[in-house]
């Protein structure tokens, strides 16, 4: 199950992580707006999935692990570059400063070697807000959508 650490979200309300992920097959993705890297390819990997998820039961959601650089506006202007200001099924959001790594912790399956540390893997949540896939980096888009629907099929 996942931990009950608490999020800002882009729209401005605060909720859980736990009640994020209940009731829909959810993409996690670790991210923050400042990256240069990996992050910009997996907010174009959210942004086309987005477009093509079924309307009801799936959802998306990044997830920043820059607690203290960023917040609900920086993250809406994150989506927004990918042609995504009202993004249909793609929550972001950002834990306090003492629940990041725990977090990456808790995905990853290992410690945090580096705070702020984050990867290109996404993360399949089912329904009952339980961690049911751990991709390889970088998955491809068709890929990633194919097994979310394997996910909430088979629960």
């Amino acid at each position: 199950m996942s931990p009950a650490l608490p999020l800002q979200c882009a729209d401005g309300q605060p909720r859980s992580l736990r009640q994020v992920l209940t009731g829909q097959v959810t993409a996690l993705q670790l991210m923050f707006t400042g990256c240069n890297g990996s992050c910009p390819v997996q907010g174009a990997l959210f942004a086309d999935i987005a477009g093509r998820l079924p309307p009801a039961g799936f959802q998306l959601l990044s997830v920043s692990v820059d607690a203290l650089g960023d917040d609900a506006q920086t993250l809406r202007r994150w989506q927004a570059r990918y042609g995504t200001a009202q993004p249909r099924g793609w929550l972001a959001g950002v834990p306090g400063p003492h629940a990041v790594d725990g977090l990456a912790e808790f995905l990853r399956g290992v410690p945090v070697r580096q705070a702020g540390a984050h990867t290109a893997q996404v993360f399949v949540f089912d329904t009952q807000a339980r961690l049911a896939y751990r991709t390889g980096d970088n998955p491809e888009s068709t890929w990633l959508q194919q097994l979310m629907v394997h996910v909430a099929r088979n629960g």
